[in-house]
């Protein structure tokens, strides 16, 4: 086979065994992950620290800005915090150097790998135990990595055969700056982009200070997923955005100008002598002094992006579209937080006394739609990933409150035109009585249902509570169209009036029967 067509292959194998890994400790370990971020960074020292180790451990920056980004929209992480988190995870992303140094150039585990692989994928195949299948799916990607690597290395003396190596030597650090960024943009991956370098260094196609600066770019190429993924997202993703742009590229201008030209100096220093650690030391130690340089000034930073990047006054979502749905433990309680106060507000509105009933309610209407539009879009997207059954029952319930808190919104909404008619010219006739009745129960129920929602009252027995409130409007309903056909209603008003306080009754109740159900759905 072809020396690059085997190298390529090796390449492949990486890539998808890191996503592989990614994908699995998402699974496993991301409930851990999400705790250890929102409780082990409440200084930004911490927060460095707790980034630096969550992305050594797990090799997936990718992973610990996700779930960051989601802490942060949910309001759960500080964005100072949240940016100590991200640089943290910076210089955590290096110990995949130092791993595929020692392990796939140093030691020979070729035929570990696949041992490694064809174990772990029998374990996979016979068990059904959840936990024995993420875990024989780590060791899956344990061994294909390995395996990887191993191809990479082994192809790369082949290659290196058909390449003038004077050639390269002739280019200047610009030119291998430019292509680290060039192939961490294209690739989306900086850890492959080390992994060819350093294969490129172990034999000896290109020189150390070559392939420092190809790092260096390779940092500063890594920052366009995330950047291009913020451009239209909501104003925390282009905080977020932002504070991982500027500082890798504020710490790649410091290493390619202040640091690059004294590598040789900086690792005599330091006493090593082979150029593959030469070349993961000083990657890790460019971005430990971005950090330093950059700890003093965190929360002036984020209170300057703050400042610059804020939400869009057209989103009309508060949570959901901030919050990636990756995560699902968080994007459920964001959901939950949207869910929320939607129903406050339908509530709210449905409590306005019927005389200073405006226009606006056109419009908040409008606003209440877009807004169950953009839930059920979330929640189909948030559908797509893997969800216990749970959480799917949560999203259920949730979706369905919010269609019942729509639907109160717009009994009350249907019969604007009775309410202004004949509710206000009339209010004070006998046969209107049953209907005042009929809305000061129903304003007394929302009352009640608001204080529930926004004080967290869970002491009632909730159940038998809603209970009671729909019974209580379903009877005075009842009494309000038993009225309307006595007698003496016959003087007071007309048949298209009597029709048209029949409907008006029924809509009052409508309006109090889904708004009980909305909150029952929503908190049971």
């Amino acid at each position: 086979m072809p020396s690059t067509l085997l190298f390529v292959s090796g390449l492949g194998f990486f890539l998808y065994a890191m996503k592989l890994l990614e994908q699995t400790l998402k699974q496993t370990a991301g409930y851990r992950l999400q705790k250890s971020i929102s409780e082990k960074t409440d200084t930004p020292l911490e927060a460095i620290l707790t980034g630096t180790v969550s992305t050594a451990v797990l090799q997936s920056s990718s992973l610990v800005g996700l779930i960051v980004l989601a802490l942060c929209a949910a309001g759960m992480l500080p964005l100072f915090n949240a940016i100590g988190v991200m640089i943290g995870a910076n210089l955590g992303t290096t110990f995949t150097g130092w791993v595929a140094t020692f392990i796939g150039f140093k030691l020979h585990l070729t035929e570990s790998s696949f041992y490694i692989v064809g174990l772990a994928g029998i374990v996979h195949i016979a068990t059904k135990n959840q936990k024995l299948l993420h875990t024989s799916t780590i060791f899956i990607a344990i061994g294909l990595l390995l395996i990887g690597l191993d191809l990479m290395k082994s192809s790369s003396a082949g290659i290196a055969e058909q390449i003038d190596i004077n050639e390269f030597k002739a280019h200047s650090v610009f030119y291998f700056l430019f292509l680290g960024v060039a192939l961490s943009a294209i690739i989306q991956s900086s850890s492959a982009v080390m992994m060819i370098t350093l294969s490129a260094l172990n034999i000896q196609v290109i020189e150390l200070h070559h392939a420092a600066a190809l790092v260096i770019g390779a940092d500063l190429g890594t920052t366009s997923t995330i950047l291009l993924g913020s451009i239209k997202g909501a104003g925390i993703k282009r905080q977020l955005a932002s504070a991982h742009l500027l500082f890798n590229l504020v710490t790649d201008i410091i290493a390619f100008v202040a640091l690059l030209p004294f590598i040789d100096s900086i690792v005599d220093f330091f006493g090593i002598t082979d150029p593959l650690y030469s070349l993961v030391t000083f990657h890790s130690l460019f971005n430990l002094v971005g950090i330093i340089l950059f700890f003093p000034f965190i929360n002036k930073f984020s209170k300057f992006l703050q400042n610059r990047f804020k939400d869009s006054p057209e989103e009309h979502s508060h949570y959901i579209n901030k919050v990636p749905t990756e995560v699902p433990t968080i994007a459920i309680k964001a959901l939950e937080n949207e869910v929320r106060d939607l129903i406050v507000q339908t509530l709210k509105c449905n409590l306005v006394e019927v005389q200073n009933q405006d226009e606006s309610r056109t419009t908040t209407y409008k606003h209440i739609k877009a807004i169950e539009g953009e839930i059920f879009h979330f929640t189909k997207q948030l559908q797509t990933h893997r969800l216990s059954e749970d959480e799917l029952d949560k999203i259920a319930a949730l979706k369905k409150s919010v269609r019942y808190a729509v639907f109160s919104f717009k009994s009350l909404n249907d019969v604007q035109h009775d309410l202004k008619g004949i509710y206000l010219n009339k209010r004070g006739s006998a046969s209107m009585l049953p209907t005042n009745k009929l809305l000061e129960i129903l304003h007394n129920s929302i009352r009640g249902l608001i204080q529930i929602l926004e004080q967290g009252n869970r002491n009632l027995d909730l159940r038998q509570h809603f209970e009671d409130l729909s019974v209580e409007l379903k009877l005075q309903l009842v009494r309000s169209q038993d009225v309307l056909y006595t007698s003496e209603i016959d003087e007071e008003l007309n048949n298209e009036e009597i029709s048209s306080l029949l409907n008006l009754n029924r809509e009052i109740y409508n309006t109090g029967k889904y708004a009980v159900v909305s909150v029952e759905e929503f908190l049971t």
